[in-house]
């Protein structure tokens, strides 16, 4: 089945928005075109692409070209001769469905989304064009009534389809209400907010008024605008004319605005008309008190703390309301969440469409795993984050390596109240025998793995969930980012790709891209077979995993959205600054490094997309790097420290890996890697390396202790 959506632009918007939703969840039962006006790039142009859809552009509809926009329109149906024509430009949808009825195509779809004041210059051209939509149109649908009567006429007969939207999005979320008023420099004065595109119709010039009332009364507030469109700059302007710039925050167009939300205190609406406004339903979703224009129609207000202002009130008297108004959060009903759910309007577009069976994109669970050892102070934090998340057909699977703190009774608590949460022991063990421990008892079609001193954000399984059923990939690797600091690792690409063996291999084997578990997702199938070394190995445990688990991939997808946060916890294995701790990572990164190799020369592994010496230098590296963390962040004495040297090269594992490669081959990836930039004075470890031969060994004074 093919489905032309047409519209004005497809950018950040509420009905753009919409169709990409409907997009997201029908992409596998129909294709998806997209006609539209704007020339330019938009938004959501990539997903479009990376989805399978269609962009066609043409020009837009004026007055003076009607017949020659209506010749154009029919060219495209014929060419691409959709099933349905679904189309969502207001009164300009008459010479749209006239022109598919021309082209024969057979259903054609007409979807108010807004309300227009009534005007005697265009009264006549619009009862004319009325008659045409009513005419050719074999479905009229409406996001509410009023919307529906405006476009439509009173007696006309209509479908109202609410806007649905991924109701738990919009859940009030307290670390990301932190986050983002700490981003944004606010910490205790009152937000008011503004979701919405910069047009007339949006009415931010009277926000603009509201604001400077405000500061005449002394009020500590910040306002947000949140949108992009053609009266931004003017906006811009007008807020810097009236001084309001300390008090205005202008962030433009955001992927992300449903997480602002929950930084703000009010939500503000003064539009001069709307079809339902999917804003303000956000906005009280979110749980946030509103103050709103009484054009707004009553099915857009579904709880009690919203107040309606007329627009020809002062704006002295909305200022005054909004500093009244109750700024706590107060949840709409449980009934009202299934009304305006994505699930209900997806429900209900299959219907118009005809599309028979389920929605397949959703039906995948997830396993959540989440090692733990005495995790007692983050834990709550890492199950929180988990339980909040958008999408809800997901297990958490903790095992518990041998806490001696409270961690289980932590844990149990919460499988108490959900049985989601899965609570398993083992002797300490360490965290790759952990890991693949909770695979083992994961039920769910996908896995991923959370550390429990971390956290993720709300929407990671969704992303996850969509990336494995929009692309024909076995794992997907993502984004994260520090916490406290907020710096974003992981980047790889500028844009999404599916990576395929040879280039994921590389960066797999000679980079740190794929070193950490808890960046990827995976198809349970691929760690069928899947065994670690019964050793007790506390780091770069996940560098060996991957190894293993992506010799069965072949395809991963990369996103470069973030969706895992990394806590910085001076008491982890990575963070330590132990003596004990650190010189045990070096053991086990020799470990690692052995087992990889020996794999790769037995097996031959990878081998046709790796250079196999470059390999093995890149795990000296590894090596060095451990050793410099020892010796910069301890107070460890000089002896002690050539006693960790001389154990080093004593150590099966650091022979057999000198026995893999040459000094020729070290010199080479020195010379590229630049290995010694950051080390100062530090002879001992160069010599490590540099010294790289027995024959020249022998004459260094780290071969000297050795011998002694």
């Amino acid at each position: 089945m093919k489905i032309m959506h047409v519209l004005y632009q497809v950018n950040l918007g509420g009905i753009e928005s919409l169709v990409m939703c409907l997009m997201r969840h029908f992409c596998s039962d129909a294709q998806f075109v997209f006609l539209t006006y704007k020339q330019e790039k938009f938004d959501y142009e990539d997903e479009i692409k990376k989805l399978g859809g269609k962009i066609i552009r043409i020009s837009e509809p004026r007055r003076g070209n009607r017949i020659n926009h209506i010749n154009e329109l029919i060219r495209v149906f014929k060419d691409e001769r959709p099933d349905i024509v679904h189309c969502h430009t207001y009164f300009d949808s008459a010479s749209v469905v006239y022109a598919a009825k021309k082209a024969g195509v057979r259903e054609r779809i007409v979807h108010s989304h807004t309300t227009e004041p009534f005007s005697f210059t265009r009264n006549l051209e619009h009862y004319m064009m009325r008659k045409i939509i009513n005419k050719y149109s074999t479905k009229r649908l409406a996001c509410s009534k009023e919307a529906g009567k405006s476009l439509f006429g009173e007696r006309a007969d209509f479908t109202v389809i609410p806007n649905g939207m991924e109701t738990e999005k919009y859940v009030f979320d307290e670390l990301l209400r932190e986050k983002i008023r700490r981003s944004l420099g606010i910490k205790e004065e009152v937000v008011i907010g503004h979701i919405g595109r910069f047009s007339d119709v949006k009415n931010h010039r009277l926000m603009v008024k509201i604001a400077e009332n405000l500061r005449e009364s002394k009020i500590d507030f910040r306002m947000v605008f949140i949108g992009d469109g053609k009266e931004f700059n003017n906006i811009k302007q007008l807020v810097q004319a009236k001084k309001l710039e300390k008090n205005i925050i202008l962030l433009g167009g955001k992927k992300n605005a449903n997480e602002y939300l929950n930084a703000f205190d009010v939500f503000l609406l003064p539009s001069k008309y709307e079809g339902l406004s999917t804003a303000l339903i956000e906005a009280e979703f979110n749980g946030l008190p509103a103050v709103i224009s009484d054009v707004i129609p009553n099915e857009a207000i579904i709880k009690e703390d919203v107040m309606k202002v007329s627009l020809l009130d002062s704006p002295r008297k909305w200022a005054d309301d909004i500093v009244s108004i109750t700024k706590n959060r107060k949840m709409p009903k449980k009934s009202e969440y299934e009304k305006y759910s994505f699930k209900t309007l997806i429900k209900n577009m299959r219907k118009q469409y005809g599309i028979r069976g389920e929605v397949t994109s959703v039906d995948k669970s997830v396993s959540v795993i989440v090692p733990t050892y005495n995790s007692s102070s983050n834990i709550k934090m890492c199950i929180e984050s988990i339980l909040s998340q958008t999408y809800k057909r997901f297990e958490i699977i903790v095992i518990d390596d041998g806490s001696t703190d409270n961690t289980k009774d932590i844990v149990r608590k919460y499988a108490l109240k959900d049985n989601r949460v899965k609570i398993f022991s083992q002797k300490n063990s360490g965290p790759g025998i952990a890991r693949l421990n909770g695979v083992k008892h994961a039920t769910g079609d996908y896995i991923m793995f959370v550390d429990s001193d971390d956290y993720i954000k709300n929407n990671a399984i969704e992303k996850i969930v969509l990336g494995f059923a929009y692309n024909d990939i076995e794992s997907i690797r993502f984004c994260g980012e520090t916490s406290p600091g907020g710096g974003v690792f992981g980047k790889i690409r500028k844009s999404d790709i599916v990576m395929g063996e040879a280039e994921k291999a590389k960066l797999l084997l000679e980079s740190d891209a794929f070193s950490s578990l808890w960046l990827q997702a995976f198809k349970r199938e691929v760690f069928n077979g899947i065994t670690m070394p019964q050793l007790k190995i506390l780091y770069c445990e996940d560098y060996l995993t991957n190894f293993y688990i992506h010799q069965k991939i072949h395809n991963t997808l990369v996103l470069n959205d973030i969706l895992y946060v990394y806590c910085n916890n001076s008491e982890s294995t990575t963070r330590t600054k132990e003596k004990r701790k650190l010189i045990k990572n070096v053991e086990d990164r020799l470990f690692v490094s052995r087992k990889m190799t020996e794999e790769i020369k037995t097996t031959n592994a990878y081998m046709s997309y790796i250079d196999f010496d470059y390999f093995v230098a890149y795990q000296f590296d590894r090596v060095r790097r451990d050793l410099e963390k020892l010796l910069y962040r301890t107070d460890i004495e000089k002896h002690e420290f050539i006693e960790v040297i001389k154990n080093v090269f004593l150590s099966d594992d650091f022979l057999y890996l000198h026995s893999m490669t040459s000094i020729a081959k070290i010199k080479e990836y020195e010379k590229r890697k630049k290995f010694f930039n950051r080390i100062k004075n530090n002879r001992i470890i160069m010599d490590i390396y540099r010294k790289n031969a027995k024959g020249i060994w022998a004459n260094s004074r780290i071969y000297r202790v050795r011998k002694r």
